[in-house]
């Protein structure tokens, strides 16, 4: 699996609403696009479609009010807690890391109590909910939740900071702590972000 720079790939073209190839990952193509003004939303019948926002802010535009809504999946309330830093709405796919065993299909929705119960007034209506078996293998996999990305965040400092000797041949593939502009460099940046906005999740 090759690595793709997301911001080099972007740099390529500069067209909007022109989605771009850049990658594949278990039979699903990775397209980069760029939007401009509003997105309307949609659906796909046959298969599963993850947005992640690069730049920018994806905010869900309603006829009386703009809600900003934040995927937190790969971060998860472990490590990021988007209503502590002002977002309405953090939308969660519970199948990956918050259930954490590949063995259901769910999703959830975080936020302030007024659209969260426009949601499941919706979602009532339209019959949409997870079975009780769903719901105990979620709730065991919450359970561990904590440990298991504290232990991921650990394992992924402590390969960052590795000498590229240690790899070998595929040191070339492994992105290194404050080598380029486009990797997070570690503690640093989490810590002058928490200073900057009060962030305390990393260390909880």
């Amino acid at each position: 699996m090759d690595k793709v720079n997301l911001s080099e790939q972007f740099s390529f073209f500069s067209s909007h609403w022109d989605p771009k190839v850049v990658g594949e990952l278990n039979g699903q193509h990775v397209k980069l696009v760029k939007f401009q003004g509003p997105f309307v939303w949609h659906r796909h019948e046959n298969e599963d479609e993850l947005f992640l926002v690069h730049k920018g802010r994806f905010t869900m535009e309603f006829r009386d009010r703009s809600v900003p809504v934040i995927d937190n999946t790969f971060a998860t309330p472990v490590n990021f807690r988007p209503l502590e830093m002002g977002f309405d709405l953090s939308i969660h796919s519970g199948t990956k890391y918050l259930n954490g065993h590949d063995d259901i299909a769910a999703g959830c929705v975080i936020g302030r109590g007024e659209y969260v119960e426009r949601i499941r007034h919706r979602l009532n209506h339209l019959g949409g909910s997870l079975d009780a078996h769903a719901c105990f293998l979620l709730n065991r996999g919450l359970m561990t939740l904590a440990l298991r990305v504290r232990q991921q965040n650990a394992s992924a400092l402590r390969f960052g900071r590795l000498p590229r000797r240690a790899f070998g041949r595929r040191a070339g593939d492994l992105p290194r702590f404050g080598e380029s502009p486009a990797t997070l460099a570690g503690e640093g940046a989490i810590s002058r972000l928490r200073r900057r906005v009060g962030f305390r999740g990393a260390r909880r």
